[in-house]
């Protein structure tokens, strides 16, 4: 199950037009990859910026052209860069009982597929505005993976780095140059990293 914020704050267009179409091709990039059903990648797509958005959940997504149908909708927000907010809502939205999930301790059952990794990749330009590691902790106790990826030149290593459940999790790229982060993402998704 992989699960994708996206920033949409105000700095993402700020330090250049066009930077979140270039957030969202590398987003539709990412989950091309995988073979989207319910059976196999189940995608979840959340956008943010003061408030977070739910584009779609882990059961609404059949195919990948139902996925990228959906990121083609996504619109450009605006706001300030609450990234800490944004986790607490994934962890109600895609990751709690009421989306479909049964916690029994760290482990996940139920609608999460049995030996499926639990994935959320975090792609920001920014510095969040509210504190990031309380909700990052919460969703690293339930088994779930964080990714973090600083797009830009303007986020905080440190930070990426309270945010991903490993130091080899952040990874940092230019807004022009997000291709080549998309097989090593894939390749430490699949292996559950």
């Amino acid at each position: 199950d992989l699960g994708i914020l996206i920033d949409s704050s105000n700095s993402i267009e700020k330090h250049g037009r066009g930077n979140f179409r270039r957030v969202l091709e590398f987003v539709k990039r990412l989950v091309s990859t995988f073979h989207v059903s319910p059976r196999r990648a189940r995608i979840g797509l959340i956008v943010y910026s003061s408030r977070s958005y739910l584009v779609g959940g882990f059961r609404r997504y059949r195919n990948l052209r139902s996925v990228l149908q959906a990121i083609k909708r996504i619109r450009y927000i605006r706001g300030g860069t609450y990234t800490g907010k944004a986790m607490k809502y994934a962890l109600r939205k895609l990751f709690s009982r009421r989306a479909g999930y049964h916690h029994a301790r760290v482990r996940l059952f139920r609608s999460s597929r049995k030996g499926a990794a639990k994935i959320l990749v975090m792609i920001t330009d920014g510095i969040s505005q509210d504190r990031v590691t309380t909700p990052a902790l919460r969703l690293k106790k339930m088994g779930v993976v964080i990714f973090s990826v600083g797009v830009g030149k303007r986020y905080r290593l440190k930070q990426l780095m309270q945010i991903a459940s490993r130091p080899r999790l952040v990874f940092t790229a230019p807004f022009r140059a997000l291709g080549p982060l998309v097989r090593v993402l894939k390749q430490k998704a699949c292996r559950g990293e």
